[in-house]
C-alpha cells in the first residue's frame, strides 16, 4: 500500500505495528486496493485513539492503540489537514476539515468547505 500508519518504539527504533490507511476506489466506489497516498495528517489522543484523514477516498478513520481500524466516516471531500481535538464541559471532540485539498490532483468537483465535528463517548 502507498499509505500507512506505523507505531515505532522510540527506544529500540523497531516498528511495533503498521496498518494501511485509505483505499483506492474505482469510479463506482468499489475498493480496488487498500492503502493510498495521504495529504492530511494523524492525531493521537491521550486515551490512545488515533484519527487520520487526507486520503483521496474522502474518509475519516479511527484506530485503536494497536492499529486496528475501529471507525470511519465518509465525507463529501477529502480531509486536508490533521484532525483537531478539544475538550468542552468534560466532553472530547474531534474535528476534521473536508476541503479536498489543493496540493494533490483532485478535480474541482472534489473540493469542499466542510468542518465536521464528532463527540467522543467520554462525556459525563
Amino acid at each position: 500500500p502507498w499509505g500507512g500508519i506505523a507505531k515505532i518504539d522510540l527506544i529500540s527504533g523497531k516498528k511495533t505495528w503498521t496498518t494501511p490507511i485509505g483505499a483506492r476506489v474505482d469510479d463506482k466506489g468499489n475498493i480496488i486496493a487498500v492503502g493510498d497516498k495521504n495529504f492530511g495528517g494523524i492525531l493521537t489522543t491521550g486515551s490512545g485513539l488515533i484519527f487520520a484523514t487526507g486520503t483521496p477516498d474522502s474518509r475519516f478513520y479511527a484506530y485503536d492503540s494497536e492499529g486496528n481500524q475501529i471507525w470511519f466516516d465518509q465525507a463529501e471531500s477529502a480531509g486536508s489537514t490533521p484532525p483537531i481535538a478539544y475538550k468542552h464541559n468534560a466532553c472530547e471532540f474531534i474535528l476534521f476539515t473536508a476541503t479536498g485539498g489543493k496540493v494533490i490532483p483532485f478535480t474541482k468537483k472534489d473540493n469542499g468547505d466542510k468542518l465536521m465535528a464528532y463527540k467522543l463517548k467520554t462525556c459525563n
